[in-house]
C-alpha cells in the first residue's frame, strides 16, 4: 500500500490485535454501530477506527506536514446477548475500562518509520439515547511528511 492512510489503519490493526487480544474486532468507523441488526453479526468488545482530520502545513518545495487525528471507538455491548432485555452488570463496564487501558498503553508513544510517535489526545464515554453499547472514545494524534 502507497497511501498513507491505509498503511497506517493496517500497521493500527496489527499492532493492536498483537497487543490487546481481548479486542475481538477491529474495523474502520463507519458509524455502522447505528445500524439496525449490526451487532448481530460482531463480536465484542470492538473496535472501530477512523482519521476524522488532518491539517497540512508547507514545508519546503512540495513537501507537507499532515497532522494527523486518529479516533477509536471502543464498544462493549451492554445488553446480555441471550436476552436483549436484561442489562449486562458491572463487569462489562470494568472490562471495557481495562481494556481501554491496553490499548493506550500499546499506543502512547508506538511509531513507525513513516510516522511519529502518536499521543493520546483525550478520551471520553460517548453517550447516546437507546444505544446497546457502551462507547469509550479515544483520540490520538500523530505527525507524518509527504512528499510530491
Amino acid at each position: 500500500m502507497n497511501s498513507f492512510f491505509a498503511r497506517l489503519y493496517l500497521d493500527l490493526k496489527e499492532r493492536i490485535k498483537s497487543e490487546v487480544p481481548m479486542i475481538q474486532n477491529i474495523e474502520q468507523d463507519f458509524r455502522q454501530y447505528k445500524l439496525e441488526n449490526w451487532q448481530l453479526n460482531v463480536s465484542f468488545p470492538t473496535l472501530l477506527i477512523d482519521f476524522p482530520n488532518t491539517k497540512y502545513s508547507q514545508e519546503s518545495g512540495l513537501s507537507q506536514l499532515g497532522e494527523v487525528k486518529i479516533k477509536f471507538k471502543l464498544l462493549n455491548y451492554l445488553f446480555d446477548q441471550n436476552n436483549e432485555d436484561t442489562l449486562a452488570d458491572q463487569k462489562v463496564t470494568l472490562e471495557l475500562f481495562e481494556i481501554e487501558d491496553q490499548l493506550i498503553k500499546a499506543l502512547q508513544g508506538w511509531k513507525g518509520n513513516y510516522f511519529q510517535p502518536l499521543i493520546r489526545l483525550s478520551s471520553s464515554t460517548k453517550k447516546r439515547k437507546g444505544l446497546k453499547f457502551q462507547i469509550r472514545k479515544l483520540v490520538f494524534n500523530t505527525i507524518y511528511e509527504e512528499e510530491f
